[in-house]
């Protein structure tokens, strides 16, 4: 899924489409990493540095794109799809949704920008702890701290994400591209170091007990 988001945005790029909206099916955004993929990782370790990849590069291209990109957030936002809601311009919840950086459960580290987002976003303090405790938590929660823009019900959610669209739409094209462009310049310039250092401690982390014995547990536990 995460090479075809990439080929869409590099299509919404090319195309004249002025305002891109993005959400997920049924009940998540996203859930995060392929459990099943991980647990594969120790046969195959060339799986992790390329998902690594291709996550690193669609963050850059969400934020490289000169065009606002709207989450609509239905469900579970773990892990890497947190990520990927951060690096949108904007968050619209549904009242349903729930979050948590979970990555340390499952003896990880974040990736797809989670750290450097969360840091910038709500500070070094409120993003340690949700980070390191990986709790999950709902859509008031994610209002309170500023995750989200704001809160919808479930069955408004894509209205709602249709009227921000209609909102940018009506302004100037220029004006939008710049405003992204100088709002990365003044919060997004380390980016790319914050990612590669994802990428090489989310490779250390991968090779750990720890992390094997929770791919090993969280499987066993869905098969029961």
């Amino acid at each position: 899924i995460v090479k075809e988001l990439i080929e869409a945005f590099h299509l919404c790029q090319e195309k004249e489409v002025k305002v891109i909206t993005i959400t997920g099916i049924g009940k998540s955004f996203s859930s995060g990493g392929d459990i099943k993929l991980m647990a594969s990782i120790e046969e195959n370790p060339k799986l992790l540095s390329e998902l690594m990849d291709d996550l690193n590069r669609l963050v850059v291209i969400i934020r490289n794109l000169d065009k606002p990109v709207v989450a609509g957030i239905n469900g579970f936002t773990f892990g890497a799809g947190l990520g990927l809601s951060l690096a949108c311009d904007f968050r619209i919840a549904s009242k349903s949704s729930t979050f948590s950086c979970a990555f340390v459960n499952i003896g990880l580290v974040p990736d797809t920008g989670t750290s450097f987002f969360l840091t910038k976003l709500l500070g070094y303090g409120k993003a340690t702890e949700l980070i390191m405790l990986g709790e999950t938590f709902d859509a008031n929660e994610a209002l309170k701290i500023g995750l989200v823009n704001k809160i919808v019900s479930d069955e408004n959610l894509n209205e709602s994400v249709q009227s921000m669209a209609n909102k940018l739409l009506k302004k100037a094209d220029t004006s939008l591209s710049r405003i992204k462009k100088m709002i990365n310049k003044a919060i997004i310039s380390d980016l790319s170091d914050q990612l590669y250092l994802e990428g090489f401690y989310q490779d250390e982390c991968a090779k750990t007990d720890n992390f094997k014995m929770s791919i090993k547990s969280f499987i066993e536990k869905k098969k029961s």
